[in-house]
């Protein structure tokens, strides 16, 4: 038998889940836009609100990740951290708006 868990705690957090599993979201709509993304973390107001499919992502912080949408291996800490990243994979940004534009790239910033 597998066990397959995701912890929603917030309003609408994990609101669209199907068969994601192994998520953790923290905040009133984190997580809200995820189907089956994995191995996610969100922590804070609308982190990664926009990940459907993106797995192995941490956000911690308002809006951080905000527009992951498949980008996978990211990390975000802090007020809109990676916010417009979409497919970007392997990012870290770490501070208040750090790599807030950033697309698509692979880069770290702190």
């Amino acid at each position: 038998m597998h066990l397959v868990i995701s912890i929603p705690r917030g309003y609408q957090s994990l609101y669209t889940n199907t068969n994601g599993s192994f998520n953790t979201a923290f905040g009133t709509q984190s997580l809200f836009s995820n189907t089956t993304g994995t191995y996610n973390t969100a922590n804070g107001l609308y982190s990664l609100f926009t990940n459907s499919t993106g797995y192995f992502n941490t956000a911690s912080g308002f809006r951080s990740l905000y527009s992951n949408t498949n980008g996978h291996d990211n990390t975000a800490n802090g007020v809109n951290s990676l916010n417009s990243n979409t497919t970007g994979i392997h990012n870290t940004a770490s501070g208040s708006h750090a790599l807030y534009s950033n697309i698509a790239e692979e880069r770290t910033r702190q």
